[in-house]
């Protein structure tokens, strides 16, 4: 999602006949990804940016839970 951003300010140097950049998208399954939703593909295959600042996803700390397989507290 960073690199959506990121393409949104590339100057138009994108080659013959490409009115956007192009970045490759990992298409395999990939739980904590999932676990956030996708962004949905246009009709042409490509993918808008989230409208809003930041990385258009809500992070809640105890969806992760069944990843964690350690655990530590840092104290001062």
């Amino acid at each position: 999602v960073a690199s959506m951003h990121f393409s949104t300010i590339l100057p138009e140097r994108r080659g013959p006949g490409l009115t956007y950049p192009l970045f490759e998208y990992d298409y395999s399954a990939n739980p904590l990804r999932d676990m956030f939703g996708g962004f949905p593909l246009n009709a042409d295959g490509t993918v808008a940016p989230p409208a809003g600042p930041g990385l258009g996803i809500d992070i809640d700390p105890g969806r992760f839970a069944a990843f964690v397989v350690n655990h530590w507290t840092l104290a001062s």
